[in-house]
């Protein structure tokens, strides 16, 4: 017997990103990797005993795997979420402690930013997530870290280049 994958995210018909809490029985759902249909399983029974509601292949697609979807996922997430920021022209603030001094710092990471790129080509790299400013010039990236971090040879790129 085949192991089933669970997911928690699928696309919709409109290809908008779904999380399971917000899927509905009847309607169409797609995975977010391999676009191959999905099947809602969602009892709508709650307690001790339930089962816990997701969504899976159809049919079983070998190269499609739950951390690919899981960065897929969140990594659309973000970028919606920092988007929604942008053009509401809402603050998003991020708290940090710096490794050298130990200060606690907080900023408005949006600051200087004014557009949002997904899986932006920096020729070197293609980072996630890019943010840049009005010139056009990366200034932000952003790494969605599932199973390993970035190479070194990227982050050290990040750091000559300026690009926090």
């Amino acid at each position: 017997m085949k192991k089933q994958i669970l997911y928690t995210t699928a696309f919709d018909e409109l290809n908008a990103l779904v999380h399971i809490n917000e899927a509905e029985k009847g309607k169409l759902y797609y995975c977010p990797q391999c676009k191959e249909k999905f099947k809602l399983n969602k009892s709508g029974k709650t307690g001790k005993g339930s089962k816990r509601p997701y969504f899976s292949h159809i049919r079983n697609t070998p190269n499609c795997k739950p951390e690919t979807v899981l960065h897929y996922s969140f990594k659309r997430k973000v970028v919606e979420l920092l988007e929604n920021h942008l053009s509401d022209k809402n603050a998003f603030m991020i708290n940090w402690t710096c490794s050298s001094c130990s200060n606690i710092n907080n900023a408005n990471l949006l600051a200087k930013v004014v557009t949002v790129r997904e899986e932006y080509n920096l020729g070197f790299c293609q980072p996630d997530i890019a943010l840049l400013d009005a010139e056009g010039k990366v200034i932000i990236v952003i790494e969605i870290v599932v199973t390993h971090f970035p190479e070194e040879r990227v982050t050290q790129y990040y750091r000559e280049n300026n690009i926090i």
